[in-house]
């Protein structure tokens, strides 16, 4: 029976994904937490079935112990910051968490579990500013971006890109667009509009929608 380590288990993302290896019926599932800092809120249903292993992912001696200690066929690495906004006034939390913490897990890999295979999942904000003429975008299509967060993003996929190349660490890179469902935090546009609409409906709220969040392109000037 495959070991599978999910990153982040206790997110949107990463939450859903245990729900899905469940269902498949993997039974060796692990996942990071911070001893301090983790919300559990999201797969307090799930607790039972998961191995929690203590891991702070931008300390490397943290991160080696990590992988030493279950050496997973499988990892997904979901740990991210992944709120655009926020980047702009702290640009390097969010690269020591996406840069680093990537960084840590794979050189772990390298010198640890050399056979784990880790999925990467980047962003869309990646793109960036994409010119009409350029769309459809495709893998190939070149990235502009436009925020702070997506620079790390960027930095995760290409440093992913380097160990694959150079140490052959088995690295499986995507770039995920905008996906919503149950348990996606309310700082974001879809879920901030439904939870207001639900008020609206409840008599809870006027019926007016706030929006936020506008000044997310406030460095970003395309020239012609």
């Amino acid at each position: 029976m495959k070991k599978i380590l999910v990153t982040g288990a206790n997110g949107f993302v990463g939450s859903h994904m245990v729900e899905l290896l469940i269902r498949k019926n993997y039974k060796k599932i692990y996942a990071t937490k911070r001893w301090h800092l983790s919300n559990l809120n999201n797969i307090q249903h799930l607790k039972n079935k998961l191995t929690f292993i203590d891991c702070d992912l931008t300390d490397p001696v943290s991160t080696a112990n990590l992988v030493k200690s279950v050496k997973p066929e499988i990892i997904f690495h979901f740990a991210a910051e992944s709120f655009v906004s926020p980047s702009w006034d702290h640009p390097h939390r969010y690269m020591n968490v996406n840069y680093n913490g990537t960084l840590n897990l794979l050189e772990a890999i390298r010198n640890h579990s050399p056979k784990t295979i880790i999925h990467l999942p980047g962003s869309g904000e990646e793109y960036g500013y994409v010119d009409p003429a350029d769309i459809p975008i495709s893998e190939k299509t070149e990235l502009k971006p436009v925020n702070p967060y997506a620079v790390t993003k960027i930095a995760q996929d290409l440093i992913g890109y380097v160990y694959y190349e150079s140490y052959g660490v088995k690295v499986i890179r995507t770039r995920s667009f905008n996906h919503e469902g149950p348990r996606r935090e309310k700082v974001f546009g879809i879920p901030w509009y439904a939870y207001q609409i639900a008020l609206i409906e409840k008599k809870k709220q006027r019926p007016i929608i706030r929006v936020g969040h506008t000044a997310d392109r406030r460095n970003f000037t395309h020239v012609q």
